[in-house]
């Protein structure tokens, strides 16, 4: 059985398990990637979330370009106490709310993001 030839219905079990596996392809569509890094990164458009971990020293997560990805988000979660900023840079000049950069500077601080095709925008 494959997804392309589904069952014909009254089958139950065989059914049954052609939609379970319907169920499982659909969420695997909007399950989010997740990057944990610990220094200088380069975030890819398909990096749903970015956990960094500024302990052993600041660094900076430079987005993607936001240009022909108007609707992609990204987060970038900050999960190290102390004094050691994440700063989040646009690519190529673009910015964040207008802004060259933003930084992540306590603990568990979250920046959700989107692309509105040139730039990025805070959620």
């Amino acid at each position: 059985m494959s997804l392309k030839n589904p069952p014909s219905l009254g089958e139950g079990q065989a059914e049954k398990k052609y939609f379970d596996q319907v169920t499982r392809q659909i969420n695997l569509c909007y399950r989010l990637k997740v990057v944990s890094v610990t220094a200088a990164y380069s975030a890819k458009i398909d990096d749903g979330v970015v956990l960094a971990n500024a302990t052993a020293g600041a660094f900076t997560v430079t987005l993607p370009s936001a240009t022909g990805s108007a609707g992609a988000v990204l987060r970038i979660k900050r999960l190290n106490s102390g004094a050691n900023a994440v700063t989040v840079s646009g690519a190529g000049g673009q910015t964040i709310d207008g802004a060259a950069t933003s930084s992540l500077t306590t603990q568990y601080q979250v920046l959700s993001l989107v692309s509105d095709g040139a730039n990025w925008q805070k959620l």
